[in-house]
């Protein structure tokens, strides 16, 4: 995390980061440049950040889901367990052994070194070099095995290796229990559309629905919230119509503007948060830096904790089987829980603190 104070000037394909007596340019192979937005670097992040005022940070799409599970309150603890083809990393490991959640990472790659600077909304993320496409021996394969025994389901979040990604699907297959996604364009959009999609519930946001139907995400960026939540409906219809949906909950999440959940059934509904908690919420991530970071992982990682609440309880409602009204309390519920492991401060909000249509 940069600190915000830092001058930053945005120059189309290049982020200017200055200090009194300091200069750095993250040119980016992805842009033109836009506030909110994430942006691919070739230069060694890690290195570069050297020198400017900053802080590293635990993070990661699968650690910010397993560190939501675990600050959620339960009437009896659960077993968390996060798995991680990278290298270990001092700062992600301390802090899962401080939330007790169990880890194993396979030391295939170096673990990927983001740089953010910014609030939430005008934030920028600049995302270092990454090595894909590690292979796993049969001894890693077996290890993974042996890691997974026992769990009741798998959340499979933003991973970044595809052979990975598919040992775990396959993991789930035998084991006979539900796999959850959280999709992006990590390993791919074609994993995403063809791997994650079919095979359980999914999770995505507004920028990845614009990749997964060949659309620059920029063009909904600056939209007004009626217009764009017309266009990700018109994006969702036309991945309808085209039969890429099969049999599980499909939700996308809208940043400020709410989310999208799409029912087995295919029906939709557009849930926000109501006033006046939406702008205290906002403006509390106008205002930490570390708050506004991850809110869509924690969402993520709320809604995996519901799914699997109605599949081990009482009832054993399999995700393929979860009705549009039970999908709208998830979100809503996962909503809150991404709301307080965001540092959110203010009165809390309920599951009635939300408006809702269908689409």
């Amino acid at each position: 995390m940069i600190n915000p104070k830092i001058g930053l000037l945005q120059d189309g394909h290049a982020v200017r980061l200055q200090t009194e007596d300091y200069v750095r340019v993250f040119t980016v192979i992805d842009g033109p440049i836009v506030p909110g937005g994430k942006y691919q670097t070739r230069l060694n992040t890690r290195e570069e950040v050297d020198g400017l005022d900053h802080r590293n940070r635990s993070g990661g799409s699968g650690y910010n889901s397993a560190k939501a599970n675990a600050r959620i309150s339960r009437p009896s603890p659960v077993r968390i367990k996060y798995i991680d083809s990278a290298e270990p990393n001092h700062i992600n490991t301390e802090r899962l052994e401080f939330w007790g959640i169990d880890y194993k990472f396979l030391g295939k790659r170096q673990i990927q070194f983001n740089v953010v600077v910014g609030y939430d909304g005008d934030k920028i993320i600049i995302k270092g070099p990454l090595k894909t496409g590690v292979q796993l021996d049969s001894q890693s394969q077996s290890s993974v095995f042996k890691f997974l025994r026992g769990a009741d389901g798998i959340l499979i979040n933003s991973i970044k290796d595809e052979e990975f990604a598919m040992l775990l699907i396959k993991i789930a297959k035998e084991m006979d229990i539900p796999v959850y996604f959280g999709a992006t364009s990590s390993p791919s959009i074609e994993f995403s559309l063809t791997q994650a999609i079919p095979n359980g519930p999914t999770v995505t946001n507004y920028e990845d629905i614009a990749r997964m139907n060949n659309l620059n995400p920029q063009e909904l960026v600056n939209l007004s919230a009626d217009k764009a939540i017309a266009g990700i409906t018109d994006l969702i219809k036309t991945m309808q119509r085209k039969g890429i949906f099969h049999d599980y909950p499909f939700v996308v999440t809208l940043g400020g503007k709410g989310m999208i959940p799409v029912a087995s059934n295919k029906e939709m509904r557009h849930v926000r948060m109501a006033q006046p908690f939406a702008d205290r919420v906002d403006e509390h991530l106008k205002t930490d830096l570390r708050g506004s970071l991850g809110g869509g992982d924690y969402f993520t990682g709320g809604l995996y904790d519901q799914f699997m609440q109605a599949f081990l309880g009482p009832d054993k409602v399999h995700p393929s089987n979860v009705t549009p009204d039970d999908l709208e309390t998830m979100v809503r519920q996962s909503n809150i829980v991404a709301i307080d492991v965001m540092r959110y401060q203010g009165p809390a909000p309920s599951l009635s603190s939300f408006d809702s249509k269908r689409l």
